[in-house]
């Protein structure tokens, strides 16, 4: 009678977590070093402690194919993901103040309500600065305000092609 799991008597997810808790160690930081104490005394190391030495530059290259990122790797990530994020709000709130000038021009929407006269404000006061300069440099056509639609097409461009691949360690 056999006992076991899928490959004998361990399961591949056991043979993982063996090969992880193999490369854990327990003994003196040697980025402490040794210390020569006192006069005459041999090299004494202080610094002795448990340190728990998780594999993770193991784990993240067979995860991976690569090293873990730097310090410097993950700050970057992080902006990158502060700003992407950031910009998807802007296009929320572009997208929400173009369907509130729609509602306030078609009488939809009372512009003396103080509540919606609040989100409109809120609203124009999140897009207008970035809204105004490309109304500067946009001619006119007709009624039509097309500087929103050129605001999110930048924006999905700069999520897209510059923001994306920063975030996925493409860089």
């Amino acid at each position: 009678m056999e006992f076991g799991g899928a490959e004998g008597n361990r399961t591949p997810d056991l043979v993982i977590a063996n090969d992880a808790l193999s490369q854990l160690s327990y003994g003196p930081d040697p980025d402490l070093g040794a210390k020569r104490v006192g006069s005459g005394a041999g090299l004494v190391n202080q610094n002795w402690a448990y340190v728990h030495r998780a594999p993770t530059r193991h784990i993240w290259s067979q995860k991976h194919g690569k090293d873990p990122p730097s310090t410097m790797a993950n700050l970057i990530g992080f902006i990158a993901f502060v700003f992407y994020h950031l910009l998807g709000v802007l296009q929320i709130a572009i997208i929400a103040g173009v369907i509130m000038s729609w509602l306030l021009a078609f009488g939809v929407v009372n512009q003396h309500n103080d509540f919606a006269r609040t989100i409109w404000n809120t609203l124009q006061a999140i897009t207008e600065p970035f809204l105004a300069p490309i109304r500067r440099f946009l001619p006119s056509v007709g009624g039509l305000d097309l500087s929103p639609l050129i605001l999110l097409i930048l924006i999905w461009g700069v999520r897209g092609y510059f923001l994306g691949p920063l975030l996925d360690g493409r860089f």
